[in-house]
Parts: C-alpha cells; sequence; structure tokens
C-alpha cells in the first residue's frame, strides 16, 4: 500500500498533471506506521486522502 501512495505522490501525467486526490478502502494487516508516514507525505504533497477503514 505505502508503494502505491509513493507513486501517487511521483506521478505526473504527459501535461504535467499531478495527483490531486487518493481515496482508499483499509482493512487487513498492515504496518500502521509505514502506511501513516505514507499518508502524512501525501498530505504534505497537497493530495487529498480520503479513506475508509475497518478492523
Amino acid at each position: 500500500m505505502s508503494s502505491a501512495i509513493q507513486y501517487a505522490i511521483n506521478w505526473t501525467g504527459p501535461r504535467g498533471e499531478k495527483v490531486r486526490g487518493i481515496n482508499m478502502s483499509l482493512g487487513g494487516p498492515s504496518d500502521e506506521s509505514t502506511l501513516h508516514l505514507s499518508i502524512k507525505n501525501a498530505v504534505q504533497a497537497n493530495i487529498m486522502v480520503v479513506c475508509a477503514a475497518r478492523k
């Protein structure tokens, strides 16, 4: 998951487009600290992050 968020942060389209929003539905095991850091990096890159989570 974190690598997908990093990809979105770094992605640039053929006309200079950038990702403006990420929508995620989370569930299951993950490294929460790494995921949280990736989400914080996306927000710092001016990407809106919307998450639905279930434990």
